[in-house]
């Protein structure tokens, strides 16, 4: 019940709300939320305290953010045993904030397109961070020889206009095959 919900465009939600007459917040609800609030759920339900898919790190800030810092962490270790990681691929979470570089370091609204939204300067940070960690011959010796991913690096954007950007700008610089 404390997954990430899926999100819903907004003149639906009002919609749907209107016509069933109920509160927007109640068609936004989980039907795991609404086990879990009913008084079954809160009789009969449980809530697992130990989860073994993120490191630490990335598990103690979803822990506060979203469970109360009720969550403990089965898994200290990587999967997949070492390798040869540049910084900051070296540690588990690295957190890159581009609000330092003032109103550049915002999202934008491409103005062709209402509602795409991206960000100029991270999408630089990502390519050039993508950039060193191509340069780095150990790392790159690594990808190389690995056969255990079929791609070797992920790039997550909460923003299709923010993926294509950076899809744009790498398509302009020279990466290795790895």
């Amino acid at each position: 019940q404390r997954q990430l919900e899926p999100q819903h465009r907004s003149e639906v939600v009002r919609s749907v709300a209107r016509e069933l007459e109920i509160s927007e917040r109640e068609i936004l609800k989980s039907d795991f939320e609404r086990v879990f609030d009913s008084q079954y759920g809160r009789i009969a339900g449980s809530s697992l305290t130990e989860q073994y898919r993120m490191l630490p790190p990335i598990g103690a800030i979803v822990s506060s953010a979203f469970y109360g810092d009720k969550l403990s962490h089965g898994r200290s270790e990587p999967l997949g045993g070492t390798r040869p990681l540049p910084a900051p691929l070296e540690r588990p979470l690295t957190w890159i904030t581009t609000d330092g570089f003032g109103e550049t370091g915002f999202q934008t609204e491409d103005k062709q397109r209402k509602g795409a939204l991206f960000n100029t300067v991270e999408a630089e940070l990502i390519v050039s961070l993508i950039l060193s960690w191509d340069s780095d011959e150990a790392f790159g010796s690594w990808l190389t020889a690995q056969t255990e991913f079929s791609k070797s690096i992920g790039i997550i954007c909460s923003y299709r206009a923010q993926s294509h950007l950076i899809q744009q700008k790498l398509k302009r610089v020279h990466l290795s095959d790895a």
